[in-house]
C-alpha cells in the first residue's frame, strides 16, 4: 500500500512554483516583484483584488522565507493531518491564513506582507489545542519537545520585517476554528463558535476603520510599475481597472490612469 504524502504538500508545491515563477518577473525591485506576484499589499485590496488575502500566503521573500515555512508546513502536516483529516487540516490553514491578511489590514499601516506564517500559526495553535485537550502538557518529554518551538516562534515576531499581526491573527483564527471542529461536545461548540462571530464582528469594524492610505506611506511609482509590467504583460483591462479605483483610493484625479497610458 502506497504511502500518502503530508496534507501540506500541494500547498509547498504551490509556494514552490509561485517562488520560480518570480524568477521571471522583470522587476528588479523585489518588493514590487512580490506585489505582482500576488502578496499582501494594502492599496491594491483597496482597488478591489481582495483575493491578495489569501494568494500572499503563497509567495515568499527569499529562498530561506520559503525553506523555513515549508520545513514548519511539512512536519505540522506530519502532526496534525492523521488526526484532523485532510479537509479539516485545509480549512483551519487557508482560514488562518485569512485571519492574519484581515489581521494585518485591521491594525496595520501599508505595508507588504507574505508567507505562509499565518497559517503556520494557525496549525500550531490547533496543536496547541489537541495538546490541552489530551492534557499532554503533564508529560516533560512533551513540554521539552514543544517549548522550544513557542519560544522560537515567539521571538521572531520581533525581527525586522515581520508582521506579528498576522501571525496572531492566524494563531487565533487556528485556535478558533480547532475548538468548532475538533471538539466532540456541542456545547463547547457553541461557545466557540459565539466568540468566532464576535471575533469576526469586532475585526470587520477595526478594518472598515483602517481602510484608507495615509498620504506618507503611499508608493505610487511602484503602483506604477507593477501596473506597468502587466500592461505590458497584456493583461491591459485589468491593469487600467485598478488603476482607475487606485486613483480614487488615493483621490489622485486620474493620475495614475494617466502615467499608465505613458508608460
Amino acid at each position: 500500500m502506497k504511502q500518502k504524502l503530508p496534507a501540506g504538500t500541494a500547498v509547498l508545491v504551490i509556494c514552490i512554483v509561485v517562488f520560480i515563477l518570480r524568477w521571471f518577473v522583470p522587476l528588479e525591485n523585489t518588493a514590487e516583484g512580490a506585489i505582482l506576484c500576488g502578496a499582501y499589499y494594502k492599496p491594491m485590496i483597496l482597488a478591489g483584488e481582495w483575493w491578495r488575502m489569501l494568494t500572499c500566503g503563497f509567495v515568499h521573500a527569499d529562498f530561506m522565507h520559503l525553506a523555513a515555512n515549508g520545513y514548519s508546513l511539512l512536519m505540522l502536516s506530519q502532526a496534525l493531518s492523521q488526526v484532523l483529516g485532510r479537509k479539516k487540516f485545509y480549512v483551519i490553514l487557508i482560514a488562518s491564513i485569512l485571519g492574519g491578511s484581515l489581521c494585518v489590514f485591521a491594525v496595520s499601516g501599508n505595508i507588504i506582507a507574505m508567507g505562509l506564517s499565518g497559517g503556520l500559526y494557525g496549525l500550531m495553535a490547533c496543536y496547541t489545542w489537541l495538546l490541552i485537550r489530551a492534557r499532554a502538557f503533564r508529560n516533560p518529554a512533551v513540554r521539552k519537545q514543544v517549548i522550544p518551538m513557542y519560544a522560537v516562534n515567539l521571538l521572531i515576531n520581533f525581527l525586522p520585517g515581520v508582521s506579528a499581526a498576522g501571525h496572531i491573527g492566524g494563531f487565533v483564527t487556528g485556535f478558533m476554528l480547532s475548538g468548532i471542529l475538533a471538539v466532540p461536545q456541542e456545547e463547547s461548540r457553541k461557545h466557540f463558535v459565539i466568540c468566532s462571530v464576535l471575533l469576526v464582528i469586532a475585526t470587520g469594524f477595526f478594518c472598515v476603520r483602517n481602510a484608507y492610505i495615509p498620504k506618507e506611506t503611499r508608493y505610487l511609482l511602484s503602483d506604477l510599475h507593477v501596473l506597468g509590467q502587466e500592461k505590458k504583460m497584456g493583461m491591459d483591462n485589468h491593469a487600467y481597472r485598478i488603476a482607475e479605483r487606485l486613483d480614487d483610493v488615493y483621490e489622485t484625479d486620474g493620475w495614475m490612469v494617466n502615467a499608465l497610458k505613458e508608460y
